[in-house]
């Protein structure tokens, strides 16, 4: 056997260089296809809907790099805006940028004479005007050290368009109001004459105001209304820093930022979150978007001053709307809003358009006093919002209620200087206007946003059904407490009394009373109301009837010829506002009476309500053997008719819903066991214990119901 040698071991089995080498691309192809396949792909969605909630996106790392950008964003922003009174202060410290004296110069009109500046400052703007001013052709002297030619740049005037000639030379035509800039000669004495003739040949801007030539306008600089000689090199720095103060005063942020963010809450409604406080933020910012975007008469073919103003206030109508959806507290339909805020807004256009003409200046004041209103409403509703949240383990709705309150505080301040001039010469106060102003916006738009995210984390916590339960919970005990603050009971004098007892089936109930006392008429009024359903829906039926009995009796003293139809009166109302809600199916349920205290005369009202009990005690014997004996009755009475009685001192009306008044077999059981507890060895005295010897009959736990129960007890003590 031979034995193999070396370098038959080394080479046997050879492959060739190209084969090793075509290798590596297959298994290249062969990893990107398994790594792309579906069931790869699959994989990884697996695991990363079970990963653990720090494995998703909002962890520390991202939450804090996040928090860092928009804080450096804010403190740009906030940096730029306390740049407002930059441009001056920037002019006097140029040397190279001079401001000749303008008393010694002369403005003329071609055709009328000369004409001084505080006219020129006045003056109604003619469709056409040539205005001549003749200038030193020195003025430029100073600047002999500067390598860049010198120019002469006159104030700010308002024309659509201006040709400009010096000493009958064609300069340049400007346009739309730009700032005219014109040569001037290195060496004057080359001049003859030593003086430039300036012409200006304006044509008016179609509707331009007054003033032509502005010299005390609070939104111009003093350097803008002033004629200033400066290196032409100067004038390009100038200009660049005049545009990042115009961006600090808001101008540009607040305008670009805004069409921004309307564009993105629309998108963010429209495909991604349907909730209203989206839809508010919506329609708010888009309406006032597109009002400001008539500045730059880009639609053709309509008045402008009309839309323009009408989007306005539809804008400033759904920035209520949206500050009411983030508190949770109006309904979410925007049918009335658009019914009553659409021909309203078409109104105040008109009015606005018209205003001139008609010689009307109050609607002028219009905006100031809307955006006082609505950002009032936003920072009341969104203030107290938070405060009632506080310890309730709602966080993150606590900072977005917050938040828009901050930002709907800009909207009262900015208005506040106009109506309190002194304020407004504070430089606390301008700094605080010019810090909020460009991020008001996004304030309100960022605690929609932490709203929506509170969702978006409610809706992962949901899906545990013991997660689910607790947070029911705490928005049902939410909702509990806003009705018990509807369910009053005042303070009433000897010897009325009267007591009641609420509960609901499911957290918050149907059931609703008012009870009234007017001690100037001496009268209490008592109203007990049964709105069909249980839950939320039925609440807020009864916290409307509510509000209807409040406007009813609040405050004043009676009216004597309208005291007898207010009860008529209030069932009216209510059951129209049934019949809106759900159509003719649904009936008012409702008891109501007005007892005289004086008299003892009731006047009571029945609308398909259960009957009432009255419990009377009279005499019984003589001397130490004499006894009260009790009777209890049902007070038949009328449907909804007006009906009178007497109630007599020591004696009570019982009213109760029919979540205890069942059925007429259980009420003949009721009233067999009053009769027998009040006739026992401890008689109850005050209207407390008679609640208390209601609640203890044992047919309500035979047959309970899931509904609401409501009693109220009403009486006179004994004489």
């Amino acid at each position: 056997m031979t034995t193999p040698t070396t370098d038959s071991l080394v080479y046997a089995d050879p492959k060739p260089d190209g084969e090793v080498m075509l290798k590596y691309p297959k298994q290249l192809k062969k990893f990107m296809a398994e790594g792309l396949s579906r069931a790869t792909f699959d994989r990884w969605y697996s695991l990363r809907a079970n990963g653990r909630p720090v494995d998703e996106n909002r962890n520390s790392t991202t939450l804090a790099v996040t928090a860092s950008l928009f804080a450096l964003l804010m403190i740009f922003l906030i940096a730029l805006a306390q740049s407002r009174q930059g441009v001056d202060k920037y002019v006097s410290g140029r040397n190279l940028i001079k401001s000749p004296d303008e008393r010694a110069l002369v403005w003329r009109i071609a055709g009328q004479g000369d004409i001084s500046r505080v006219d020129l400052a006045t003056m109604q703007i003619p469709d056409e005007i040539i205005l001549q001013i003749r200038v030193p052709a020195g003025l430029a002297a100073p600047l002999a050290e500067s390598a860049s030619p010198p120019v002469l740049v006159l104030p700010t005037l308002s024309f659509k368009t201006a040709e400009v000639t010096i000493n009958g030379r064609f300069i340049r035509q400007f346009l739309e109001g730009e700032r005219i800039v014109l040569p001037l000669p290195v060496d004057g004495s080359q001049v003859p004459g030593g003086m430039l003739d300036i012409e200006i040949r304006a044509h008016k801007m179609p509707r331009a105001k007054p003033p032509l030539m502005p010299i005390s306008r609070p939104d111009l600089s003093k350097s803008e209304q002033s004629m200033l000689v400066m290196p032409f090199s100067e004038y390009k720095d100038l200009n660049e820093f005049a545009s990042a103060d115009r961006i600090g005063r808001g101008d540009y942020v607040g305008f670009v930022g805004r069409m921004i963010m309307a564009v993105f809450a629309l998108v963010l409604f429209l495909l991604v979150d349907a909730s209203p406080e989206s839809l508010g933020l919506a329609l708010f910012m888009g309406f006032e978007a597109l009002a400001m975007s008539f500045k730059f008469d880009w639609l053709p073919g309509i008045e402008k001053g009309l839309v323009s103003n009408f989007c306005f206030q539809m804008g400033d109508l759904f920035r209520i709307y949206f500050a009411l959806q983030l508190a949770r507290i109006a309904p979410k339909s925007t049918k009335l809003w658009f019914v009553f805020g659409v021909p309203l807004s078409l109104l105040y256009g008109y009015v606005r358009v018209e205003e001139k003409r008609l010689g009307w200046t109050f609607p002028a004041e219009i905006p100031n006093i809307r955006d006082i209103i609505a950002g009032g409403t936003g920072v009341i509703v969104c203030a107290r919002a938070a405060s009632i949240l506080v310890g309730r383990k709602l966080p993150w709705r606590v900072a977005a209620l917050s938040v828009a309150a901050v930002g709907f505080f800009e909207q009262v301040v900015d208005p506040l200087g106009h109506y309190l001039p002194f304020i407004s010469r504070n430089e606390v106060f301008t700094e605080l206007v010019d810090i909020l102003q460009p991020i008001s916006a996004w304030l309100l738009a960022f605690s929609a946003f932490i709203n929506i995210s509170t969702l978006e984390t409610r809706v992962k916590a949901l899906s545990g059904s013991e997660v689910r339960a607790q947070s029911i919970e705490r928005e049902m005990e939410l909702g509990r407490s806003v009705q018990a603050t509807f369910l009053r009971i005042p303070e009433v004098p000897a010897p009325v009394m009267i007591d009641c007892h609420h509960e609901a089936a499911v957290y918050v109930a149907g059931d609703m009373y008012f009870i009234d006392w007017n001690p100037n008429s001496q009268q209490l009024t008592v109203i007990l109301s049964d709105l069909t359903g249980h839950g939320v829906q039925a609440a807020l039926k009864a916290s409307a009837t509510n509000v209807i009995a409040q406007t009813l009796w609040s405050g004043g003293s009676v009216v004597q010829d309208r005291r007898r139809d207010r009860l008529v009166r209030f069932d009216g109302q209510v059951q129209s506002f049934l019949n809106r809600l759900g159509g003719d199916q649904e009936m008012n349920t409702m008891l109501g009476l007005e007892f005289d205290v004086k008299s003892g005369a009731i006047e009571i009202f029945r609308s398909n309500f259960p009957m009432p009990l009255l419990l009377t005690r009279s005499p019984e014997g003589s001397g130490g053997n004499q006894k009260s004996i009790w009777t209890v009755t049902p007070v038949i009475l009328p449907n909804r008719k007006l009906s009178a009685m007497r109630l007599q001192p020591g004696s009570f009306l019982l009213i109760a819903t029919d979540g205890f008044f069942t059925t007429s077999q259980q009420i003949a059981h009721l009233v067999r066991f009053l009769r027998q507890n009040l006739n026992g060895d401890a008689p109850a005295e005050t209207a407390s214990e008679i609640k208390a010897l209601f609640l203890q009959f044992s047919g309500f736990d035979k047959t309970p119901l899931p509904d609401d129960r409501t009693l109220i007890v009403m009486g006179v003590a004994a004489a």
